[in-house]
């Protein structure tokens, strides 16, 4: 794990390179505006975080994500109605899921330049451009993680 440091820090600036500029951007009205700004008092109640896992979905009560509200409740508390944590939020879990997914080729016995080759993939790939640059997109970028993990 020690000695695979320097592609983790490649793979970092490998994002910030590709998606660093996202952190600036504002919010989209596709579904942005309701997870920032109309749910920012109910996502910034200190009392309330323990009920993401025991009621419903706060958007929806057809939905049970608890970590996905979490992971927005922690943005609220430390940005604010600003959409900059938000969306660096969803740049580092984006890292991670390349590092793991780094991590398990690695492990299954890749050599090491096939498994920053695949690394690199799910880096770059366009189906994944939502999961890092729109806000709602962490469910996606959230479920990567834990699989990867």
């Amino acid at each position: 794990m020690t000695g695979n440091i320097i592609y983790y820090l490649f793979f970092f600036a490998a994002v910030a390179l590709l998606y660093g500029r996202t952190v600036f951007f504002d919010l989209t009205f596709l579904d942005d505006n309701i997870w920032v700004e109309e749910y920012h008092f109910y996502l910034s109640q200190a009392a309330q975080w323990w009920s993401f896992f025991i009621k419903p979905d706060f958007v929806t009560e057809f939905y049970y994500r608890p970590l996905l509200n979490l992971s927005f409740y922690f943005d609220a508390h430390l940005s604010g109605l600003s959409p900059l944590g938000f969306h660096l939020t969803n740049l580092i879990l984006h890292w991670v899921s390349v590092c793991l997914v780094f991590a398990i080729l690695t492990e299954w016995g890749f050599h090491r330049r096939w498994s920053v080759l695949g690394s690199l993939v799910l880096l770059v790939h366009p189906a994944l451009v939502q999961a890092v640059v729109w806000i709602p997109g962490r469910t996606d970028a959230l479920s990567a993680v834990f699989c990867f993990a």
